[in-house]
């Protein structure tokens, strides 16, 4: 982190001490992010002095009662499944600010690493790794499909890997159930009943976020694994809307083609995966779990 980052940080961390509604739990060690809805710190828990990873939702839409719930969902969806390879919560809850406001909160394990997108971009891990962590990745998809859930928004950015540069990775998927509310087209998301990154968004999720079913999530793992194999996006484009018009007008190039020599199991399985009829997806993670050793 650079000097003027770290003193942004230190600054944030001190604003939040000013008038910290959970100052008999947690005292601030510094900020780790800034999204679209809430805020992640590190902090230490008074009680125990452990570090945790704590979400705390922005003030703005805590008088928000729509994005209240919504910080509530993923508290409630985090906490009732339990999977290795998903973030552990440790609290949640919501506080009383000094002026009486609510402060939904959320606390969770303090991963050690980076996310696959930036692990990726590094370019010191091999094509196999990646498909051996997609594979790892699997597992945890599906204790989430198994609870009835749907993530609505897997990309590598949502997946974390824990463990030291160029060491051992563990797989951990992260963010269920929040929709970020920006618009750029390389970090995007809609906003309204899209919800979703376009890049990654299933045909009918772009339609309509509340009624995809897991096979939405089954078709942005197609996608991740067409990054990893191909190099490039199944669909682009310069604007998010143009994205998700050829998303639902133009056939992806089968991977085979783009990619000659690849397991043809392995081609057949990301073609199924991002096929535009959601019918022919796999149901769900589960399905997939043996198909992603292949080549």
């Amino acid at each position: 982190m650079a000097a003027g980052q770290e003193q942004r940080a230190t600054e944030g961390a001190a604003e939040v001490e000013t008038a910290w509604p959970l100052a008999d739990r947690y005292r601030i060690e510094r900020q780790l992010a800034v999204g679209g809805m809430s805020t992640l710190y590190v902090a230490r828990t008074i009680a125990t002095g452990e570090l945790v990873a704590l979400k705390v939702i922005d003030a703005r839409l805590a008088q928000d009662a729509a994005g209240v719930q919504r910080f509530l969902r993923e508290v409630r969806l985090a906490s009732s499944i339990r999977h290795p390879g998903l973030v552990e919560v440790r609290d949640a809850g919501v506080a009383r600010g000094p002026d009486g406001a609510s402060v939904p909160y959320l606390a969770m394990e303090l991963l050690d690493g980076q996310n696959l997108a930036d692990v990726l971009a590094a370019g010191d891990r091999t094509q196999r790794e990646a498909i051996g962590w997609l594979g790892s990745l699997l597992s945890a998809l599906a204790a989430v499909h198994a609870r009835g859930v749907v993530h609505r928004d897997l990309k590598f950015e949502n997946v974390f890997a824990v463990g030291a540069p160029g060491g051992p990775v563990t797989i951990k998927l992260i963010d269920l159930g929040i929709a970020r509310e920006r618009l750029d087209a390389r970090a995007p998301t809609t906003t309204g009943t899209a919800l979703g990154t376009v890049y990654y968004m299933a045909p009918e999720q772009a339609l309509d976020a509340r009624s995809v079913t897991a096979s939405a999530d089954v078709y942005a793992l197609g996608v991740m694994l067409y990054q990893v194999l191909a190099g490039v996006f199944p669909f682009d484009g310069d604007t998010p809307h143009a994205i998700i018009v050829r998303v639902h007008t133009t056939p992806h190039e089968p991977l085979g083609e783009r990619v000659p020599g690849l397991h043809p199991g392995l081609a057949a399985l990301v073609d199924r995966c991002l096929s535009k009829d959601c019918l022919l997806y796999t149901s769900d993670a589960a399905d997939e779990e043996d198909s992603v050793d292949l080549g």
